[in-house]
């Protein structure tokens, strides 16, 4: 079917993507860190076991209860997100991720009006000494700060270069594997203007949320390896990339398509191996209104992830003592 396109087109649309991801310079700013091949390869090993039962569960559609403790950090009100503003992203969140066993519920709010945690700087003490004072338990709500999150951009060697404002951060799951982690981490940080209805710009939907959370549950970047924050330093046309076989490797993220333009359709892929870049999936960069997907293989891996490393929030079920019988039966 995909030959079905005029080698024309794909070339030109090939060009674009490359210069898009070449040229961008404004656009969707994730600070999740990139994990280099061999944690990638040790939690997917981790999670293993669980990927039979992860495809049985996409037909019986078992959930994933999450209830979510929003902490609203502000700076005498700059950033003080409303009510309304909160609930409407968790009407998104289980929108796009309810179709996929994910349902999200509000539990909680704090609000908090602290000028230097609202411009929390990741991975300093600003953000733990927020996280470390906010949080509740990690395996009973998902904590999701309000702020201004920031993180420094650095050189090939790993020097601090600038300040680089972040739409959203997010911790992963196999994180909780590592006894030397910090568990109080665990969590999502979102800029206050990416919450539906909170600016008029191009992440107005509440879908960075989605992007984190999709981290959070265990989704690597679609261009994973090819990104500012890779610890891998190649880019994202190497294996294993986002080890998910439905999702085309993709040299780096798409940014775009900007402000006013259309959303482009599937261009062809950025790397030599083929297919298409991804460019609507959640895990990629896109702008809100361009976002739409993710596939069959990032929700079984996201299910297995969450069954390995998540399992508290696993909404008990009949189902899944059937899984188990029918897994001894065999």
């Amino acid at each position: 079917m995909r030959r079905k396109i005029g080698l024309m087109c794909l070339a030109l649309l090939g060009a674009i993507a490359i210069a898009q991801e070449q040229d961008a310079v404004l656009g969707r700013q994730c600070a999740t860190p990139e994990p280099p091949p061999a944690e990638v390869a040790r939690a997917t090993e981790g999670a293993r076991p669980f990927i039979p039962q992860s495809a049985y569960f996409r037909v019986e559609r078992v959930k994933f209860r999450i209830p979510i403790a929003f902490h609203v950090i502000h700076a005498q009100g700059v950033g003080d997100a409303p009510l309304s503003q909160l609930d409407a992203q968790v009407r998104v969140l289980n929108e796009k991720l309810g179709p996929f066993g994910y349902q999200f519920v509000r539990q909680s709010v704090s609000r908090t009006d602290n000028a230097a945690w609202q411009q929390m700087i990741i991975d300093e003490t600003t953000e733990r000494d927020a996280k470390h004072k906010l949080g509740v338990d990690h395996t009973a709500a998902l904590n999701m700060y309000i702020a201004t999150p920031r993180y420094w951009t650095r050189d090939e060697n790993g020097n601090p270069v600038r300040l680089q404002n972040a739409l959203g951060i997010a911790t992963f799951p196999w994180w909780l594997g590592d006894s030397t982690w910090d568990a109080k981490l665990d969590g999502v940080v979102l800029d206050y203007r990416v919450l539906p209805g909170a600016a008029n710009w191009e992440f107005d939907l509440g879908y960075t949320a989605v992007h984190e959370v999709g981290h959070w549950i265990g989704l690597l970047h679609t261009f994973q390896g090819g990104g500012a924050l890779s610890q891998a330093r190649v880019d994202g046309c190497f294996p294993p990339g986002d080890e998910v076989a439905d999702t085309d490797y993709e040299r780096g993220p798409y940014f775009g398509p900007g402000s006013g333009n259309q959303c482009l359709a599937p261009m062809a892929s950025s790397c030599p191996t083929g297919g298409f870049n991804p460019i609507r999936n959640f895990m990629d960069y896109a702008d809100d209104r361009c976002m739409s997907e993710l596939t069959t293989g990032q929700d079984i891996r996201a299910r297995s992830m969450m069954q390995a490393y998540r399992g508290s929030f696993v909404e008990s079920s009949p189902d899944v003592l059937r899984f188990e019988r029918m897994r001894e039966q065999q």
